[in-house]
């Protein structure tokens, strides 16, 4: 059986740097400096798209490494968290694993359990299609200086200037699952990942 150990969470590590922290820049980050330039009202909308698009590599990356048992920190994959106060948000790791049977596991204990982390893929999966809407919907109210070209099953969001993300498209079902993402940075680099219908990452 192939089991899935260090080479596939370096994959998505790499993949999670890439989205990770998806609108930082100083401005974008600072209340005061959003303050200057727009209303209390903007200033939120602008909060909550970034809110949003920070959570789509959280979710993606707890789904990816879901079954991953050996990280180079060392031990299991730690589920990470958005936690957000007023208009700052940060990622936080949570120490939730659990123990499996699995003698023929190259991780497993001499009895044969393995340490592995608790991710629910549905409900995941489910906040990452919630938070790819939410992106979509305050992109097309011209949140934050955003843009959102939309299509029956496709959104191209745009982002204002001053973001370190340049972009972000999205591919639905007619009945509004994510099937995939792609994101493009300011340096140009981008990175797609593509969804089963049970919600977990395509790997081939």
């Amino acid at each position: 059986m192939k089991y899935s150990i260090a080479a596939h969470s370096a994959l998505f590590t790499a993949l999670f740097a890439v989205f990770a922290f998806p609108i930082s820049s100083t401005a974008a980050n600072d209340p005061q400096a959003i303050s200057k330039s727009v209303s209390s009202t903007q200033a939120f909308n602008c909060f909550d798209l970034r809110k949003a698009a920070q959570k789509l590599p959280v979710y993606a990356t707890n789904i990816a490494n879901r079954d991953v048992t050996r990280t180079k920190e060392g031990g299991a994959y730690k589920r990470v968290d958005l936690a957000c106060q007023e208009l700052f948000c940060k990622t936080i790791e949570r120490e939730d694993f659990k123990t499996v049977y699995l003698p023929g596991h190259p991780d497993a204990n001499k009895a044969g359990y393995v340490q592995m982390p608790v991710v629910n893929v549905s409900s995941e999966f489910a906040a990452l299609s919630a938070a790819a809407a939410e992106v979509r919907l305050l992109a097309s109210s011209g949140a934050c200086g955003a843009t959102a070209l939309n299509g029956a099953t496709m959104a191209l969001v745009k982002y204002d200037k001053g973001a370190d993300v340049q972009s972000d498209t999205f591919n639905f079902t007619a009945d509004g699952r994510l099937t995939s993402w792609s994101r493009t940075l300011r340096d140009g680099s981008s990175k797609s990942v593509a969804f089963n219908a049970d919600g977990t990452v395509q790997t081939n």
